[in-house]
């Protein structure tokens, strides 16, 4: 059987599709059941790679191409089974020209951010038989030019789908009538990363925001009826007494969906070479997830696993849905209760993945 990893631009976890792009021959050579490793400039030659596994290749394509050739994706088999499809994944740019420390992204694109032709991305997006569109972007709208464009595009196309997008405070702090344009043509839900709930950490991360930013942010959209999925990241030098505030702070704030990943910074990134000579694990590549923490936790790991998984769960419980009390069918509540139980006893039991000599160890 062929073990396909993905990391690319469909997989939409902050590192993974960077992580092939920077180190795709190592992750071959280290993990032996891979058969081929591609990163985000390659998706198009998967169906070659498959075929050379088929036939016993291993191989890794992880070279950077600024062609357009870059956003192709490979021609849909004719014997492949027929059918609507309810999601699909669209890229409407790569790239960014921020410069957020954890972040390898600005350095692979040489801090430059280049969208796609918007007739071709309307034209993709009208074609697809798809309702719900997530786009695969770190930052739809900071070109906000072109993304006025290609709302207008879809509008001329009368292009009715449901959006959900990635995109940052400052955006939509300077251009709320970008979002509201957006918000006529389907945007009903979008990630913002908050990141930090202090002032201190968000310049230390030259993130370009503040706490004030990222919350005036989350009233615009919320006074446009665009759902919020707020992110934030959890160092692993917190105490007990920092999670406790920012546990505060995430009750605080109005309804959203709020999630947690330890901060992982790629490698490549000044913070990646900081931490580096701190990693506490054989090979970081193992746990590099954003979910393990990469460098000794102050709390002790099991404990710091624990914590984790109750921030997680009072994020949960943060969702709109739940504290307006909507209604749903039966059959949904139960499939959120059993996918919420599975996700707090992974964050629980991630301590078991380290050697059990470093389960009760802190920094």
């Amino acid at each position: 059987m062929v073990s396909l990893l993905r990391f690319d631009i469909i997989v939409k976890d902050r590192d993974a599709c960077c992580v092939a792009q920077q180190v795709g021959d190592r992750l071959l050579s280290r993990f032996n059941h891979l058969d081929f490793v591609f990163g985000t400039h390659n998706l198009r030659r998967v169906p070659a790679m498959l075929d050379g596994a088929l036939e016993g290749r291993r191989s890794a394509w992880v070279a950077e191409d600024k062609s357009q050739e870059r956003f192709d994706l490979p021609t849909r088999r004719a014997d492949l089974p027929t059918g609507i499809r309810r999601k699909a994944f669209v890229t409407v740019m790569e790239g960014c020209n921020k410069r957020c420390t954890f972040c390898i992204v600005p350095q692979l694109c040489g801090g430059v951010h280049r969208p796609r032709p918007v007739e071709e991305v309307a034209d993709e997006i009208a074609a697809l038989e798809a309702d719900h569109i997530y786009f695969s972007d770190d930052e739809s709208f900071i070109d906000e030019s072109f993304a006025a464009d290609l709302a207008d595009a879809l509008d001329r196309r009368k292009v009715r789908k449901r959006y959900f997008a990635w995109t940052r405070s400052t955006t939509v702090i300077r251009s709320p009538e970008l979002l509201r344009r957006w918000r006529e043509i389907g945007l009903d839900a979008a990630f913002l990363g908050f990141e930090y709930a202090s002032d201190g950490e968000l310049r230390q991360a030259h993130k370009g925001g503040t706490v004030a930013a990222n919350e005036r942010a989350l009233e615009l959209m919320r006074s446009m009826k665009i759902a919020v999925h707020a992110a934030f990241m959890i160092q692993p030098s917190y105490t007990e007494d920092d999670l406790e505030r920012l546990g505060c702070y995430v009750r605080s704030l109005p309804p959203a969906q709020c999630s947690f990943t330890v901060c992982t910074p790629s490698p490549g990134t000044a913070d990646y070479e900081a931490m580096r000579p701190r990693i506490w694990v054989d090979n970081p590549y193992d746990l590099h997830d954003c979910m393990h923490p990469l460098i000794p936790t102050t709390v002790p790991l099991r404990r710091f696993a624990a914590l984790l998984a109750h921030q997680a769960s009072e994020g949960t419980a943060r969702t709109p849905l739940r504290q307006h009390r909507h209604p749903l069918p039966p059959r949904d509540i139960v499939r959120l209760v059993l996918a919420e139980r599975r996700y707090n006893r992974g964050f629980r039991r991630l301590y078991r993945d380290y050697p059990r000599n470093l389960w009760d160890h802190g920094a």
